[in-house]
């Protein structure tokens, strides 16, 4: 393996993501919360979320966006790769509320792939909270 591609790696092991040709894990700043994406053989998509180590926190979920025609997005899914990963430590002013500044700290990945039938490009952005996390499909 080339030294640059173990450098990446390594960096990304240590910012929390896990990588690999059809997968994505992502872990909570503190360790908590770890949130796995996948892609099986036949191109389904799928997520699970652990809490301490908890399969049961919440078990394997397919992901599927469904067209207008009833076509399901999530299904049949190639050239899957991995985007732009990071870890972000930042605050932001409250103008409401009883604080007036908010801490904002959460690891981030986007998950890339196609709908092999239609051809469609869609993404998966995920920020992975200690509280909790956020995705949002992008088409």
């Amino acid at each position: 393996m080339p030294r640059t591609k173990r450098l990446l790696l390594a960096v990304l092991l240590l910012a929390g993501v896990s990588v690999s040709a059809t997968d994505l894990t992502l872990r909570s700043p503190n360790g908590d919360l770890l949130v796995s994406f996948d892609v099986a053989d036949d191109g389904q998509l799928s997520y699970a979320v652990n809490y301490r180590n908890d399969a049961a926190t919440m078990p394997r979920s397919f992901l599927g966006l469904t067209t207008k025609e009833q076509v399901d997005l999530g299904k049949n899914c190639n050239n899957v790769s991995v985007g732009q990963t990071e870890t972000v430590r930042r605050t932001w002013k409250n103008p409401f509320g009883e604080r007036a500044q908010v801490a904002d700290v959460y690891r981030s990945a986007t998950l890339s792939f196609e709908n092999k039938p239609t051809g469609i490009k869609l993404g998966i952005e995920c920020r992975v909270y200690d509280a909790g996390l956020d995705r949002k499909s992008v088409v």
